[in-house]
C-alpha cells in the first residue's frame, strides 16, 4: 500500500506538496515533547499546501509555472494572520490612537483641583522664601547647615 500511495502522490502532487504532506504526517505521528514545534510544523505544511493549490489554479488559468508560483506565494504570505509585520503595524496604530486620545483629552475637575494645589504650594514656597530672605546671613547659614544635615541623615547639630 505504501508504494501505491507514494506513486499516486508523485503523479498528482508536486514536490513541495509531498514535502508538506510528509512534514505534516511526521508532526502528527511523532509524540513531540514541544507542542509549539508541532503547531509550527503543521502551520508550515498547511501554508505550503495552500501555495501549491493556488499555483496549480493559476497554471490552469494560463500562467507559466514560475508566474503562478510567484503569485501564489505572494498571496499566501500577505494573507497570513501570524505575520509579525502585521502585528507590529497594528500595535503601532493602537499606540498612535492612544497618544491621540491623551493629547485631545478634555480637562476634568481633578485637573482643575491639581492646578489649584500646585498654585497654593508655589505661593506658600514664595512666602517662606520671603521670610528666609529677612533673616541675617549668619542665622541663615546656620539654618541651611541644619537643613542639609537633617536631609543627609547626619547627627543633629546644637548651636
Amino acid at each position: 500500500m505504501g508504494m501505491l500511495k507514494e506513486t499516486l502522490l508523485r503523479v498528482f502532487v508536486g514536490k513541495r506538496g509531498r514535502e508538506a504532506l510528509k512534514a505534516y504526517s511526521d508532526a502528527q505521528s511523532l509524540q513531540l515533547n514541544d507542542p509549539d514545534m508541532a503547531v509550527r510544523t503543521a502551520a508550515q505544511a498547511k501554508q505550503a499546501r495552500r501555495i501549491e493549490d493556488r499555483a496549480m489554479a493559476y497554471q490552469e488559468s494560463g500562467m507559466s509555472f514560475d508566474e503562478a508560483r510567484a503569485q501564489a506565494l505572494a498571496e499566501t504570505l500577505t494573507e497570513s494572520s501570524s505575520d509579525p509585520q502585521a502585528a507590529i503595524l497594528k500595535a503601532l496604530e493602537e499606540a498612535d490612537a492612544k497618544v491621540g486620545k491623551k493629547k485631545s483629552r478634555m480637562p476634568t475637575a481633578a485637573d482643575d483641583q491639581r492646578a489649584k494645589l500646585i498654585s497654593e504650594a508655589l505661593s506658600a514656597m514664595r512666602n517662606k522664601q520671603e521670610d528666609l530672605d529677612k533673616l541675617d546671613p549668619e542665622l541663615r547659614a546656620k539654618l541651611t547647615l541644619m537643613a542639609v544635615g537633617a536631609l543627609m541623615g547626619g547627627p543633629p547639630t546644637k548651636q
